[in-house]
């Protein structure tokens, strides 16, 4: 499962926040929700780590990023590290709506360090979560707070293309991996 890291996009837009292209262990790629669903993105995001023994080093956008909270509080599995781009942030205190579509994590995002390195990129204006609140997330997650500036949500619609900085991140993230090993 292993690629080489040689160019990394943010997402387009018109995808679901956390969505990706995950490849089963049947080797089909799988497209989980809209809506966003935790369960359905945990288990697709289990499904995709499992299907290999080589340790993983996580990229996850948005959602995604709440995702990989979820799954790390749940799930023990071959994972290095992860960069987590502006996760949207969820007050604890927060009860969803109960009209709201999907499961809207049912109002719980973990709050206890990850089991592996990371890296939280936060953004001065991200209509999703202040710089303070990015904050929270990486000290509650034992994260390393990469301030990206004022990226807004740091996705295709925000102007981003290639990220050369994202790249750098991630390259540090597999790096260090590599010496680990």
């Amino acid at each position: 499962m292993s690629c080489p890291v040689e160019e990394f996009r943010p997402p387009t837009t018109g995808r679901a926040a956390g969505s990706g292209t995950v490849r089963s262990a049947s080797g089909r790629q799988t497209h989980p929700g809209p809506p966003y669903v935790a369960a359905e993105r945990v288990a697709a995001l289990h499904t995709a780590i499992s299907a290999d023994s080589e340790r993983a080093i996580l990229v996850a956008h948005s959602a995604g990023g709440l995702t990989v909270a979820i799954w790390a509080s749940q799930h023990v599995g071959p994972v290095r590290a992860a960069l987590l781009v502006t996760p949207p942030y969820l007050d604890p205190d927060w009860i969803p709506d109960p009209h709201e579509a999907g499961d809207v994590l049912a109002g719980h995002v973990p709050r206890e360090p990850l089991p592996f390195r990371s890296i939280l990129v936060a953004s001065r204006n991200d209509p999703s979560a202040t710089l303070e609140q990015f904050e929270a997330y990486a000290r509650d997650w034992g994260s390393e707070l990469f301030d990206a500036g004022a990226v807004g949500h740091l996705d295709s619609k925000t102007g981003f293309g290639a990220w050369p900085e994202g790249l750098d991140l991630l390259r540090s993230l597999a790096t260090e991996a590599r010496r680990e090993a």
